[in-house]
């Protein structure tokens, strides 16, 4: 999209906190601790769904000193940004006024800035779960694909355009599918067990290299299809083209574990609740109507809202990582609901300045909050629209080529603190369009502080911790076992 973000988006990962997700199993020995077990576990359910009330006093009272505290923008130089850069204290997107158009958020999918895609003949070849595949790997420097999502890709080098044909000259039902997974491998080698998301090559479009120089970059629209994991293989070397994978199981039935099953007397409700997927939607799309009120329109099964809310959540890719590796809806829902009910302010990853809150979230995009775009250069970036961020550093003028926004220009935007690249501001050029400006900043740099209730204060006080990690980053716990979603105050990329 620019020819600095390539530099600034590729200058390195700093390694990622190891992270794992498990659920303890249990078997038919010892019902009466089983039930105990079930039964803390329930009762922690509850009382972080029984937190939504306080969350609605929370969300309303920031929600009305956000829009009655914010200010103009202020510049060191021109408003616009257009001369050398400019420091902004804080700018927002402006109401729509009378008469003006709103933008719409399903251009988004169709990334005209890619070109004339050619649609693909042939439909999907549904893989059954647990069969086993080798599929053509694309690794993405934190990207994290969930099923259901689009992903753009610019591919240039002879290596790239190789895995490509791989993936088109497959038997079906291959045909076209690809592995991808988060980068870098440094990061992902430390997982103790790596998730993938298949990838469906829909469409995409030659072209010509300059001055008749041979192939040119091939665009692509691909689209996440199903979980699998990578068997076998250590992911370290670099030449790796190719890795073996096991299509995984959605678990879409809400069972409750099989001893539990298996009990002849009846159980009573509260302890089924962590495995009740009706209950966990409804609790989860409550909470996405207090925290990220864009979102909350998506309508879809719970395993859809799962991987929907994932997509969103403006979260490093060590924490969405951690969502996609859960074994079950329920799970994925329940691990969402300890992140929502937490989530506050988004700082910047290098220095930790505030940027945003959750309440400046903004649906700009097919897919909510947040897109998945890829620039000239071929790097892929993940990004979250806000229409508001505080101090940050404009850098050049606003360009619409490669726009991933029609009828917007961008700007480069970095942390006014650090110099970090955060992404870039993006202005109306089309009169009458709506908002006239928001920003894009990208999900790698965003760094997220809790917000700590009554609750979480008490417990953190009586076992040293509570819900958070070390300097207040956000940690979760699934069952019985803390899971760190941190990792997220490490610099990615310096601007």
């Amino acid at each position: 999209m620019d020819r600095h973000a390539a530099e600034a988006a590729g200058a390195g990962d700093q390694q990622q906190q190891e992270e794992q997700v498990g659920w303890q199993d249990t078997d038919s020995e010892g019902m009466a601790l089983h039930q105990a077990d079930t039964a803390e576990d329930a009762a922690a359910l509850q009382d972080l769904l029984q937190q939504t009330t306080e969350l609605t006093e929370v969300a309303a009272a920031a929600a009305g000193a956000a829009t009655g505290g914010r200010r103009r923008a202020r510049s060191s130089g021109s408003g616009d940004g257009s001369s050398g850069s400019s420091l902004q204290e804080t700018e927002e997107a402006e109401e729509p006024a009378e008469g003006c158009t709103r933008f719409d958020p399903n251009v988004t999918a169709s990334h005209q800035y890619l070109g004339d895609v050619d649609e693909l003949e042939g439909g999907y070849g549904h893989l059954q779960e647990g069969t086993t595949a080798r599929l053509p790997l694309l690794m993405l420097d934190g990207v994290v694909l969930f099923p259901g999502c689009q992903l753009p890709l610019l591919l240039s080098t002879p290596a790239e355009q190789r895995l490509l044909e791989r993936a088109l000259a497959a038997p079906p039902p291959l045909t076209r599918l690809l592995a991808v997974l988060p980068g870098p491998r440094s990061w992902l080698a430390s997982l103790p067990r790596s998730v993938a998301c298949t990838a469906e090559v829909r469409q995409m479009r030659r072209s010509s290299g300059e001055e008749g120089g041979g192939a040119g970059p091939v665009a692509v629209l691909a689209l996440g299809r199903q979980r699998a994991e990578v068997l076998h293989e250590p992911l370290v070397a670099r030449s790796q083209s190719s890795v073996l994978v096991r299509i995984l199981s959605e678990g879409c039935q809400a069972d409750v574990p099989q001893p539990m099953r298996g009990y002849l007397s009846p159980i009573h409700p509260a302890l089924t609740a962590p495995w009740d997927l009706t209950l966990l939607s409804r609790r989860v799309r409550e909470l996405i109507q207090l925290v990220l009120m864009p979102v909350a329109s998506f309508q879809g099964s719970p395993l859809e809202l799962s991987y929907h809310v994932s997509h969103n959540l403006p979260l490093q890719p060590s924490t969405r990582q951690l969502l996609l590796t859960a074994a079950c809806p329920a799970e994925r829902l329940r691990l969402l609901l300890s992140l929502l009910q937490r989530l506050d302010q988004l700082r910047c990853s290098g220095c930790g300045a505030l940027l945003a809150t959750t309440a400046d979230v903004l649906g700009m995009t097919s897919e909510g909050i947040s897109g998945t775009f890829v620039n000239s250069h071929g790097y892929v970036h993940e990004m979250v629209a806000f229409k508001h961020v505080h101090r940050v550093q404009l850098e050049g003028q606003p360009e619409t080529a490669h726009s991933w926004f029609p009828g917007y220009a961008w700007t480069i935007a970095y942390c006014g603190t650090c110099g970090q690249h955060l992404g870039w501001r993006f202005t109306a050029v089309e009169p009458g369009l709506s908002p006239r400006l928001f920003w894009g900043i990208r999900r790698q740099v965003l760094t997220c502080s809790t917000r700590q209730g009554p609750r979480e204060q008490q417990q953190q006080q009586q076992d040293g911790g509570g819900g958070l990690g070390p300097g207040g980053v956000l940690a979760i716990q699934l069952g019985n076992m803390p899971v760190g979603a941190g990792g997220e105050h490490g610099g990615v990329a310096d601007g």
